[in-house]
């Protein structure tokens, strides 16, 4: 398993953030659960997903948003056209 430094910065609604080489917008953020809830919208394709305890990393490649799991995966109004 790999071992990433936890930055302690917040995360903000609106901000976008690298997450695995990909970026993804946040879309809400919510506190109201045991852990932090956040919906995010990869921008490559508008995919949105809903991710609990999300936090920002440093790792070898720079300032990552990572989280342990996904609760929720939407398509994209563009992935439901085709």
């Amino acid at each position: 398993m790999k071992k990433y430094q936890l930055t302690g910065q917040p995360i903000y609604v609106g901000e976008t953030y690298n997450h695995n080489g990909d970026l993804y917008r946040v879309e809400s953020f919510d506190e109201g659960y045991t852990e932090p809830k956040v919906t995010l919208r990869r921008i490559k394709d508008g995919t949105i997903f809903d991710v609990e305890a999300p936090a920002l990393f440093l790792t070898p490649t720079g300032v990552q948003l990572l989280w342990p799991r996904e609760v929720n995966r939407f398509c994209s109004t563009l992935e439901q056209a085709v």
